[in-house]
């Protein structure tokens, strides 16, 4: 493994932080910091954070937080403070916070607890072992401390494709672990637990759950504008066209982009979002992929490790970045895993098996198997979610999506969603999935905030195969453990040609 000789690069990135207990022979690794008790808090040039001590009580959240409510979050967390009761009242206080961060919550000097955004998008990684460290980057703690990969890990790895997700908690290294959704980390049980979300898990109809989902969400997109200038990307699908619909609640003329894909075929793709545009008369653009240059390849290479990240996300990223320089990305990601139960259907509980987890892991080690069947005992006690919205919510998004918000981060791309909000993931995991994976939320939203979108005909799949099977549960499970198996055949392999 080849260390970088100072920390340029993670300080010149986005939503980057580094926490380890003091002491006076430490070196510093990014350009700003604070103590808060026995604690160093290190943040990155572009990385915001907010804080308040009380006695020997404080907060201090991470990133991008803003309020689904409307309130001032340093407000909010300074009142908290001052009339603490407990940690469940923090995470109630928690649930209505949105954006992209962490938050630290001390119950007294020596002790503290962190926890992540709905999804986990900016990751909290921990060292298990001796002493206290806990970054957005697993590599940063790995190198600071020249920590080695672990062989079970690259086992894992090197049977999956490289975009895709590694199992439960595990990084690459041995001793250092990536906080999921819906978990915390205590320091002094130095251990991750599973927290229930205490809300109300009465059965929800689609129209009230658009209705509750609109005003926190329209709140959240006003605090983003007041730090960003916000670009809407558009697809031919349900997930885009909603996100639309709602930036286009405060900004009117908001610009939209297309990315055109060499190895997508698909002319619904660029021609509906062209269409949707013409109508709403937004100003829209579409881009041809960019290759990543050895370069920059070189740079991720020294952060994430060689073959350890996804080159074609890097030039994804990279694409955005030479196009649309300064601007943020809003993508749609949670309310298409959740709320359009886009991954699993409406498929019946008796069916969530881990061989079927390992289809939706899409990984080939009996090492990831071994991880997974963790994660599952675990998510199968959980009373607040079925074990489908979990898997969606802590591995698809918690872990997936993660690893694809840091190469936003490194790179400088400001890489949002605007409903990354347990209060509104919550409403959403209280409708029926029968009726979620109809779309239904996203039609009744659109409805209400413009229906004239609702005109355009959305994507269809053009794999007749991928047709029927989304017809029918049974058809969808079979189709999910075939696919499986035909990219077995294939075999996988992490390592990429350049």
């Amino acid at each position: 493994m080849i260390y970088i000789n100072d920390y340029t690069v993670y300080d010149n990135s986005l939503f980057t932080y580094f926490i380890r207990k003091y002491n006076k022979n430490m070196s510093f690794t990014l350009s700003r910091h604070i103590f808060i008790n026995e604690y160093l808090f290190e943040f990155s040039k572009q990385t915001d954070f907010i804080y308040y001590v009380y006695g020997n009580r404080a907060i201090c959240i991470i990133g991008l937080c803003v309020d689904s409510l409307g309130g001032s979050v340093p407000e909010i967390i300074k009142d908290f403070v001052e009339k603490y009761h407990s940690f469940y009242d923090f995470l109630n206080l928690e649930s209505r916070l949105a954006g992209k961060y962490a938050a630290v919550f001390f119950a007294d000097k020596n002790d503290f607890i962190i926890t992540g955004d709905a999804t986990c998008s900016l990751q909290v990684n921990y060292l298990t072992d001796a002493g206290t460290a806990i970054s957005s980057s697993a590599n940063l703690i790995a190198q600071y401390y020249k920590l080695g990969y672990w062989d079970t890990a690259l086992a894992i790895r090197a049977k999956s494709d490289i975009s895709q997700a590694m199992p439960n908690d595990i990084t690459l290294y041995k001793n250092i672990k990536q906080l999921l959704p819906n978990h915390c980390f205590s320091v002094s049980e130095r251990t991750a637990a599973r927290f229930e979300y205490i809300a109300d898990r009465s059965p929800l109809g689609m129209e009230d759950c658009a209705a509750a989902t609109v005003g926190p969400v329209i709140n959240i997109i006003k605090s983003y504008m007041h730090k960003y200038d916000i670009v809407c990307p558009l697809t031919g699908g349900y997930d885009s066209r909603v996100v639309l619909a709602f930036l286009m609640t405060q900004l009117p003329h908001i610009p939209c982009y297309t990315l055109k894909h060499k190895h997508k075929a698909d002319d619904s793709e660029l021609s509906i979002p062209k269409d949707l545009t013409a109508m709403l008369s937004l100003p829209y653009l579409q881009y041809d992929d960019i290759t990543a240059p050895d370069t920059l390849i070189n740079t991720f290479d020294l952060c994430l490790g060689r073959n350890m990240y996804s080159i074609e996300t890097l030039s994804i990223a990279y694409t955005i970045l030479t196009n649309l320089r300064g601007k943020a990305i809003i993508n749609g990601d949670i309310i298409g895993q959740i709320g359009k139960s886009s991954l699993h259907r409406n498929l019946p509980l008796s069916w969530a098996t881990t061989s079927y987890f390992m289809c939706k892991l899409h990984n080939y080690s009996r090492y990831a198997g071994n991880e997974l069947k963790k994660w599952i005992y675990s998510a199968r006690h959980s009373k607040t979610m079925s074990i489908y919205d979990l898997f969606s919510l802590e591995i698809r998004q918690g872990r997936w999506a993660a690893q694809e918000n840091i190469i936003y981060n490194i790179i400088g791309v400001p890489y949002l969603n605007i409903f990354n909000c347990r209060d509104i993931i919550s409403l959403w995991t209280r409708t029926a999935r029968k009726e979620r994976q109809k779309a239904l939320l996203h039609k009744e939203i659109l409805r209400r905030l413009n229906g004239q979108m609702l005109s355009v005909p959305f994507g269809a799949d053009n794999n007749i195969l991928f047709r029927i099977a989304r017809s029918n549960a049974l058809l969808f499970y079979m189709a999910v453990y075939i696919k499986y198996f035909a990219g077995g055949l294939r075999g996988w392999n992490s390592a990429q040609n350049r």
